[in-house]
């Protein structure tokens, strides 16, 4: 998870809106499979 993080980070200039997105999608997803 932390590599993936870096290379996205790497990836989008260090846009901190992506990370928010991403965990956004990430606490949607986790409440979809609960």
């Amino acid at each position: 998870m932390m590599s993936y993080n870096s290379k996205a980070n790497k990836k989008e200039a260090g846009f901190p809106a992506s990370f928010l997105y991403r965990v956004l999608i990430f606490t949607v997803l986790k409440v979809v499979w609960f």
